[in-house]
């Protein structure tokens, strides 16, 4: 209830007023993935933000939001140790730091472990990576790997069922 509460205000609103209302969703139900990767991904944007003195990851307060991040991190994989929560919020890390290169290239090898819809959400974030670096070639790659997961498959995996089939 609490998730969806954080998500009902404008999105003019404070981030911080959403941001204590997932925390307080993590508190009483701290099994529930989905609520971890709205957090995560709140938290990314304020981290990603923090030049904005209003940001709640703003001034000193930055690492402490990245730490709670690499906690989030830990309890996804702990949540969902065969899915790319945990792999997709350290690449939204990377990116708010920044560092768009380091995380595409976590994802160019993390994301073929996945396959059908969590290899295309990978790949969908990887995309996002790669067009941050401004590299023609890393975009046109990511592209490439994504377009192929249209199948619901990944990289490797679609390339085999391609033989299969010809």
């Amino acid at each position: 209830m609490l998730t969806a509460v954080a998500f009902d205000f404008p999105r003019d609103d404070p981030r911080a007023l959403r941001l204590r209302c997932l925390e307080a969703a993590i508190d009483r139900a701290p099994d529930v993935l989905q609520t971890r990767v709205r957090y995560v991904l709140e938290l990314t944007a304020a981290i990603a933000k923090a030049r904005d003195a209003e940001s709640p990851c703003a001034g000193e307060r930055r690492q402490a939001c990245e730490r709670t991040v690499e906690g989030q991190v830990r309890d996804m994989v702990r949540l969902d140790a065969h899915g790319p929560s945990a792999l997709i919020a350290k690449a939204e890390l990377l990116m708010a730091e920044q560092r768009p290169l380091d995380a595409e290239a976590m994802l160019h090898k993390g994301c073929p472990h996945f396959v059908y819809d969590m290899y295309a959400g990978c790949q969908r974030v990887r995309v996002r990576a790669a067009a941050a670096t401004r590299s023609k070639e890393l975009l046109d790659a990511a592209s490439r790997d994504l377009a192929a997961a249209g199948c619901g498959f990944g990289a490797i995996r679609a390339e085999e069922i391609g033989r299969a089939h010809v």
